[in-house]
């Protein structure tokens, strides 16, 4: 990606249905330091973490510069002026839009993502975050910052600032694109981020097998997908997630 394109990880400490959950521990490796370096295994370089304002994000902060990568922080529960603030103080054409609670993002999606961008330059959102799309827990956004900018303009209900997604589903001056997954890698019964301890004990199994395999941030979807059939983990998290 170029210096104008990053991705940018929302992540903080507050979160309401687990908070602190960025910083649990798979093998003394925090969630989120795990996150990064998946996406720096695939060469992804262009990295910022947005956190927010609050003391309780100094952590935030503390583990995004031990890996290496920006840290921008904004206000805690306006996520569109988070975004808006971040791209403008970077400089920002395009931003890659991960939640710091997806640490199996997929990092071939992200590129994909990005090709896509450059090759229909048009479009204002293109996401594969869909029931046709990657892997709940595994997919991203592209926004161009132009987008942001409208939307930190004219979003005004508190669910759009705050979650963001909400003002672009319905802004019809939004030139969106949705990219489908391939077939192999389409799973709508899949759920990979994380809310619940749950989320965590299934995150934890799959990182302690591809461990062994020496392959902790580099497996691909077909082996993820693989791995989840295969009767190898214990999955207990169907019942609290509902997907896109």
């Amino acid at each position: 990606m170029d210096k104008k394109s990053y991705v940018v990880i929302q992540a903080r400490m507050g979160s309401s249905r687990r908070p602190g959950k960025i910083s649990y521990l798979f093998d003394n490796e925090t969630m989120l330091a795990y996150q990064i370096k998946r996406l720096k295994s695939y060469n992804i370089e262009n990295i910022i973490v947005a956190t927010s304002d609050s003391v309780i994000d100094d952590l935030t902060e503390d583990i995004a510069l031990n890996e290496g990568v920006e840290c921008f922080r904004g206000p805690e529960h306006d996520l569109i002026r988070r975004y808006y603030e971040c791209g403008l103080n970077y400089g920002l054409e395009t931003i890659i839009r991960v939640g710091a609670d997806d640490p199996l993002i997929d990092p071939k999606g992200i590129v994909f993502l990005y090709d896509t961008y450059k090759k229909y330059s048009e479009y204002d959102l293109i996401y594969t975050s869909h029931k046709d799309g990657w892997i709940y827990g595994t997919a991203a956004e592209l926004f161009t910052f132009d987008a942001i900018k409208q939307a930190n303009k004219f979003a005004k209900e508190s669910i759009e600032r705050e979650h963001i997604i909400p003002y672009f589903k319905h802004a019809e001056s939004i030139r969106k694109m949705m990219l489908d997954a391939p077939s192999e890698i389409r799973r709508s019964d899949i759920y990979l981020s994380v809310d619940y301890q749950e989320d965590l004990d299934l995150i934890e199994q799959i990182l302690k097998y591809f461990t062994s395999l020496n392959k902790r941030y580099n497996f691909n979807q077909k082996e993820l997908v693989e791995l989840y059939d295969s009767g190898r983990i214990s999955i207990k998290n169907r019942h609290l997630h509902s997907g896109f």
